[in-house]
């Protein structure tokens, strides 16, 4: 593995900042005010122009700031490798001289922890994006444990599942779940060439651990997607999985904005924000991220299928011979009836040959009803018959 890029090293609002050439003035105004506000734990809302060197600027500046807190928190210094736990917690190591100076081990005073490396958060709206934001990673001396985060559309390698190309996310969780039917076992025993062909569930799962602790590490050279990806079919590991565990102990981590701002993504990915460095690259996005991550879609068929699918569990017409409790009648009855009342505005609100229809031409062939402001949602609700 090659040695990282040595570069230059300044002096930057106190910080000694490792940066691969000499920057330009915007790339030191952003550098400074990323540090200041780091510092004093405040929002930065910065603006350089476009083909400024900006992602280069903030990844080198939030790395200064997070070697610096290593070194005065840990005595840890920079180029030093220390092991990460996977809940991010630095592991004592009494023979290493960077310890030396602050010791956590078992028996010390209060027997307690060393602090929590803070970690850096890089979201970007694209993976594409987070691509480039890697290679200019890798032109830096910082080499923290990183990972990227990704879907499993972006990162599974399954043969079979990636052929068929349909719903990966449900054909993963089946192939998981049938392997712990089966008993776990990979296919790889049985010489089948892949572990789906022997119903016994997903083979690259049982790889994923060892891949993250070999790409995700404290000196190794940065991973973008297509990277990992490689490696994964090389050790015939999951990426996907890799990733998250490699998540769990990584410094700095890469992902979209929807990773951070998306609440229901945020829990699934086990991700914390408290007291990490978060950056939000081409912030303008970020509304656009925030508006679909608070939406969905609800279409007029489902609306309708659930409607029946209410009034008939509620008439204790199921057909299953399990007959449900009056209040569990009253309960699906009134359930029944609010969605039968959205289903029936929603279909008057989108007949075009009515006089009234809200509908307004939105692009070939679309149409679209826009509401805004608290007395106009309240009239259509009260359409809905929604109203209190």
């Amino acid at each position: 593995m090659a040695p990282p890029p040595a570069g230059i090293t300044m002096k930057i609002s106190g910080y000694d900042v490792q940066f691969p050439f000499k920057p330009y003035a915007s790339q030191l105004g952003v550098m400074g005010k990323v540090l200041k506000a780091a510092d004093a734990g405040e929002n930065a809302l910065l603006e350089s122009p476009t083909g400024s060197g900006k992602s280069l600027a903030l990844l080198c500046s939030a790395l200064a700031w997070q070697e610096r807190w290593k070194r005065d928190n840990l005595g840890v210094k920079f180029g030093v490798n220390v092991k990460v736990d996977d809940e991010g917690w630095i592991v004592p190591s009494s023979g290493d001289p960077a310890h030396e100076d602050k010791e956590y081990d078992a028996g010390s005073a209060n027997d307690k922890k060393p602090p929590k490396v803070p970690r850096v958060y890089y979201a970007t709206r694209t993976h594409s994006q987070i691509q480039q934001v890697v290679r200019e990673l890798k032109r830096t001396a910082y080499r923290p444990a990183n990972v990227v985060l990704g879907s499993r559309d972006h990162y599974c390698i399954h043969p079979s599942v990636r052929k068929r190309g349909r719903n990966i996310n449900e054909e993963c969780k089946q192939l998981l779940e049938r392997g712990v039917r089966g008993g776990g076992g990979s296919g790889e025993s049985s010489g089948a060439p892949f572990a789906e062909d022997t119903g016994r569930g997903c083979g690259y799962s049982h790889g994923a651990m060892k891949l993250a602790g070999n790409v995700s590490r404290q000196g190794a050279e940065p991973l973008d997607i297509e990277d990992l990806v490689v490696a994964g079919k090389k050790s015939r590991a999951c990426p996907y999985f890799a990733a998250k565990h490699a998540a769990e102990g990584a410094e700095l981590v890469f992902c979209p904005y929807n990773y951070l701002l998306d609440p229901a993504v945020r829990s699934a990915m086990d991700i914390d924000v408290k007291g990490a460095i978060v950056i939000l690259d081409e912030a303008h996005n970020v509304e656009d991220t925030s508006r679909e991550a608070a939406s969905c879609d609800i279409d007029l068929e489902h609306l309708e299928e659930a409607a029946a699918a209410f009034a008939g569990v509620a008439s204790n017409s199921r057909g299953d011979g399990e007959a449900p409790s009056d209040e569990a009648d009253a309960t699906h009855a009134v359930l029944g009836g609010i969605v039968a009342n959205v289903a029936r505005w929603l279909r008057g609100a989108s007949d075009l040959d009515h006089p009234r229809c809200p509908l307004r031409p939105h692009g070939f062939e679309r149409w679209m009803a826009v509401w805004s402001g608290g007395g106009a949602v309240a009239r259509q609700m009260r359409d809905m018959g929604l109203d209190p």
